[in-house]
């Protein structure tokens, strides 16, 4: 009278058969069993993983999940290094996501449901975001006013902090104002600090570069 049909690998209609004597049989309506295939395929990626504090993150994108029903959701969820997921903020209910969080490190899932079969959770992106560059000050030594064709001005560079510790430098100058395009510095102009290599004939503005990771200060 009754059917257990065990373990089901793909959707199946089933349907059952009655006769009893010289009576003509009656079958009955099929039922179908929908058989849904768990989840997967359900990565994400990122085309920039590291940014400096204040930019922009760059959008993560999520696979085209198979299996489940053709219904599926998406949530977004995010998480601090120490902590636990959470709802991302924003729009986080789509294929693909972009991060809102711009000064602290994150990591960030897909969460896909869709089907009798559960939720499937992708692999997790961090996004590093480095402190911003900090303590870029120069200081000339000597006077800010000198005499045409007088000694060549030198510069001391502080320590900067901030992006990944590590720094490269650029001098660069202008002669026709604070506001105006600069150009590399003559001479050595790489280096912590900067000593012009002739002496100055017009007045110049000078300011100090520097690059360390994903962030940019002068």
């Amino acid at each position: 009278q009754h059917y257990n049909p065990g373990v089901l690998n793909e959707t199946t209609w089933f349907r059952r058969k009655v006769t009893s004597g010289t009576c003509q049989e009656h079958i009955s309506e099929a039922v179908k069993v929908t058989v849904v295939k768990p989840i997967t395929m359900n990565f994400v990626s990122v085309q920039q993983s590291t940014i400096c504090s204040g930019s922009t993150p760059s959008v993560i994108i999520g696979s085209m999940p198979q299996g489940g029903t053709d219904q599926k959701t998406y949530r977004w969820e995010m998480r601090t290094e120490e902590g636990s997921f959470e709802p991302a903020l924003g729009t986080n209910t789509g294929l693909n996501y972009t991060p809102q969080i711009k000064d602290k490190t994150m990591f960030y899932r897909r969460v896909v449901a869709g089907g009798p079969c559960g939720e499937n959770a992708s692999n997790e992106i961090q996004i590093l975001v480095q402190p911003a560059i900090a303590d870029n000050i120069i200081q000339i030594a000597g006077q800010p006013v000198i005499c045409e064709g007088t000694a060549a001005a030198t510069f001391t560079g502080g320590q900067p902090t901030g992006g990944n510790g590590s720094y490269t430098y650029r001098w660069l100058y202008s002669t026709t104002g604070p506001n105006a395009t600069f150009s590399p510095a003559p001479g050595q102009s790489t280096a912590q600090n900067y000593t012009s290599p002739a002496a100055l004939t017009q007045t110049t503005w000078y300011m100090r570069e520097v690059v360390s990771g994903e962030c940019v200060s002068n």
